[in-house]
């Protein structure tokens, strides 16, 4: 379950004490049209305050002055007890409708949204999201492979003249394919793997194994290919796809020869027909090192090898990593682990946490709040800022304590595997590491 901003930031002011409700517990909201221009707002519940007894709060309207705006705030500067009005500078952006849904604040209501992001940090030991990065394949050196990065053309491949685009309907996996339609001529999509840093030198005599997916509803409509000139000949070709209306595995393995230059990846649709193309890898001897994507908080949980290359499926198509099931090139992966919580910009984003969990993340954002707020206060108000700071770190530490707050999380037991991966980090970037290949 998720929880909005607008939903948190009540829960951490009724928390803190800093949040105005009616008389029967509901979010209060105005009883009559403020005034042109949006300079004030009524609600006539608030007339058993005395004058000035808001002056300087914070007022946000959630939904706007009409309802169907989005998230204001601005301050009170003036409060006249008996009628329930707040007179407001900077004004609304429109006159305030009545029934408008509104919120009274003592703090900065953008100080609490800035306290509630900053304590998703602080709790991701017990509050975390969990991720599954699928984006690995042992050995790969094809960049983009899955044709996920796309803004007008695919980042890391070169267009040739023709129609490339994202298809998001046909997909072997992840959520995009590439598209690519050909007109009079053969359309082609190609990337240079020597981009990634390869000395030729090194890998001449070597073997390489080059697999793309595609569909085709059309007979030799598409294939892979394969250059060491820089595209002016071809060294290898796969078979084309049968035509089939259905995803068809393309293949090709050869070895470089002496004379290579480069090694060019090459996906061609012949003239006048359309294929999609996906989940593609390239290989050249083993890549021992990667590093880990930055969804997943320091280390991986787990690590989870395909068990067949033609099975890109869910769980049940893959086991775990280990030193009875050592990487294949080729095969992807699912490295799972914690992620942090999303952060909340607006008012309909939200955050992956519920109740009862909320009620941690309130307690690690007040402490973040409360050293926020410490640096202006007066010496006094320092004292009691420090004893709620000691009061909310407590209410913290009890709630961590509870065994039902909070996701179970099951690390691979390290016995598993040591001989297979680990971990080593580079400045603030953590690597998978393989090991004894």
């Amino acid at each position: 379950m998720a929880t909005s901003r607008t939903n948190l930031r009540r829960g951490l002011s009724d928390v803190q004490g800093d949040f105005v409700r009616d008389p029967d517990g509901s979010v209060p909201t105005c009883s009559a049209q403020g005034g042109a221009a949006g300079i004030t707002a009524i609600d006539a519940l608030l007339s058993y305050y005395p004058d000035d007894f808001y002056n300087d709060w914070y007022f946000v309207l959630p939904q706007g002055p009409t309802g169907s705006g989005s998230y204001e705030a601005t301050r009170v500067v003036d409060f006249t007890g008996s009628t329930g009005t707040l007179t407001l500078e900077p004004d609304a952006s429109a006159q305030i409708a009545s029934g408008q849904p509104y919120e009274l604040h003592r703090y900065s209501p953008a100080t609490k949204h800035l306290a509630l992001n900053a304590a998703r940090l602080t709790c991701v030991d017990v509050l975390w999201l969990p991720v599954k990065d699928e984006t690995f394949v042992v050995d790969n050196r094809l960049l983009n492979a899955d044709a996920e990065t796309y803004s007008a053309t695919f980042t890391s491949w070169t267009h040739t003249v023709a129609t490339w685009t994202q298809n998001t309907s046909i997909v072997r996996h992840g959520s995009n394919s590439f598209n690519g339609v050909a007109g009079g001529s053969a359309a082609q999509l190609t990337q240079n793997v020597i981009a990634t840093p390869i000395n030729i030198e090194e890998i001449t005599g070597k073997t390489v194994t080059f697999k793309m997916w595609a569909y085709a509803t059309v007979a030799s409509a598409g294939r892979i290919r394969l250059s060491f000139d820089g595209l002016a000949t071809y060294a290898e070709s796969s078979d084309y796809h049968t035509g089939a209306a259905r995803w068809e595995l393309l293949y090709i393995t050869v070895t470089i020869p002496d004379d290579a230059t480069t090694v060019t990846a090459v996906l061609e649709v012949s003239a006048g027909n359309t294929v999609r193309f996906d989940a593609g890898w390239l290989t050249i001897g083993r890549l021992n090192r990667y590093a880990l994507p930055t969804t997943i908080h320091r280390r991986p949980a787990s690590i989870w090898q395909q068990v067949d290359e033609y099975r890109l499926g869910g769980d049940e198509d893959y086991a775990m990593l280990s030193n009875y099931n050592l990487p294949v090139a080729g095969r992807r992966w699912f490295v799972k682990g914690k992620g942090l919580l999303s952060e909340v910009t607006t008012e309909t984003g939200t955050m992956e946490v519920s109740d009862p969990e909320t009620q941690l993340l309130y307690a690690e954002a007040l402490d973040w709040l409360i050293d926020h707020e410490m640096g202006g206060a007066s010496a006094e108000s320092q004292t009691r800022l420090e004893q709620d700071k000691a009061r909310w770190q407590v209410t913290a530490a009890r709630l961590r304590a509870r065994g039902s707050l909070g996701r179970p999380y099951s690390p691979q037991d390290p016995r598993t595997y040591d001989r297979c991966w680990g971990i080593d980090d580079e400045g603030e970037t953590p690597y998978i590491i393989l090991r004894n290949r």
